[in-house]
C-alpha cells in the first residue's frame, strides 16, 4: 500500500504560482510511490489547475487556527509533509514538526540554516 504525502502550499494573485509549481515538481517524481493531497487556502482556480495535474486538493477555510488546520492535515495519518508556505515557514514547521515522520520545508526566505 502506497503511503501518503501532505502538501500544503497556497497561491493567490499576491502569491502568484510559484509555491504550487515548486511542490508539483517534486510530487511528480513521488506519485508512483505515494498517494498525494494538496492541502491549500480556498481558491477554485488554484484547486482546478492542481486537479488537471491529477492530485487531489483539499481547500481549508481561510479563517482556520494552525491548529484546526493541522487536524485537518493529518486525519488520514500521512506520515509525510511537503511544506511550502511563504512568510509562515518557521511557525508552520515548528507545530507540523512533531506531528510527521518527513517533512519537506522550501523556504524562499532564506531565514535558517537546516539541522533536521
Amino acid at each position: 500500500m502506497k503511503e501518503l504525502i501532505a502538501v500544503r502550499a497556497d497561491a493567490n494573485a499576491w502569491l502568484g504560482m510559484g509555491h504550487i509549481t515548486r511542490c508539483l515538481c517534486v510530487v511528480n517524481n513521488l506519485k508512483k510511490f505515494y498517494i498525494i493531497t494538496f492541502y491549500l487556502k480556498e481558491n477554485r482556480l488554484v484547486k482546478q489547475f492542481i486537479n488537471l495535474q491529477g492530485y487531489n486538493v483539499l481547500e481549508l477555510k481561510s479563517d482556520l487556527t494552525l491548529q484546526d488546520e493541522l487536524d485537518i492535515l493529518t486525519a488520514k495519518s500521512p506520515r509525510n509533509l511537503i511544506l511550502d508556505i511563504r512568510g509562515e515557514s518557521n511557525k508552520y514547521y515548528s507545530t507540523y514538526a512533531e506531528k510527521f515522520d518527513n517533512i519537506l520545508r522550501i523556504d524562499d526566505n532564506y531565514e535558517n540554516i537546516y539541522n533536521n
